[in-house]
């Protein structure tokens, strides 16, 4: 492994220790999106329910308009019938009031159906924009918790292929100090045995 690999395999493990800080980054921004996804969506849900309370103000001052209303169609019949000699304790007069009486109360009961529509599919939109919210927060979650997941492993294959690298080449290093301290060994032993086999020799021809 030359020099240059081993700095490779450096650049590798650095690039593995962002990966894992950037993917942390990314699923707190993630997470931050949702939240605030979510928090519009319960803010509006809200504001919805605001409308449900707007409605049953303007539901009362209907019934309490159509309510005036019928006191005022009874009065004016029975002035009408006092103005043409009739007795307004008359079983006619009492009839139209009745009859106005049940007009306004079918009216009402209109009034207050519709209401009731109304205000249910306000309640059933603010639902289902919080359970919106819900659902937006877990998959704000799930999707920061992959983020974070995928990076993490991506950075350890970095990190780790980067320090087998730099790790090879240390390997190498201490290979190739190790096969040359052999040769160093070697060598001295060969020069040894030279030296003792020109000894010999030598001393061979002094006692000839």
């Amino acid at each position: 492994m030359s020099a240059a690999g081993a700095a490779g395999g450096a650049v590798q493990a650095g690039v593995g220790i962002f990966q894992i800080a950037e993917s942390r980054r990314t699923a707190r921004a993630l997470e931050r999106q949702a939240e605030f996804e979510a928090e519009r969506q319960e803010f509006n849900a809200t504001m919805i329910r605001e409308r449900k309370k707007d409605l049953r103000r303007i539901t009362e001052d209907k019934v309490r308009q159509r309510q005036r209303s019928q006191r005022g169609t009874v009065g004016a019949q029975r002035a009408i019938a006092a103005a043409q000699g009739i007795d307004v304790e008359s079983e006619v007069v009492a009839e139209l009031a009745q009859d106005e009486q049940m007009f306004a109360q079918e009216d009402i009961l209109n009034i207050k159906a519709d209401a009731s529509r109304l205000a249910l599919g306000i309640e059933l939109e603010a639902d289902e924009l919080e359970t919106s919210a819900r659902f937006t927060r877990l998959k704000g979650l799930e999707a920061s918790r992959r983020a974070k997941l995928q990076g993490t492993l991506s950075g350890i294959s970095n990190i780790a292929g980067g320090a087998s690298r730099v790790g090879g080449f240390f390997q190498t290093r201490a290979d190739n100090r190790a096969i040359a301290r052999e040769r160093q060994r070697r060598n001295a032993e060969v020069r040894r045995q030279n030296e003792q086999r020109l000894k010999l020799l030598q001393q061979l021809v002094s006692d000839s």
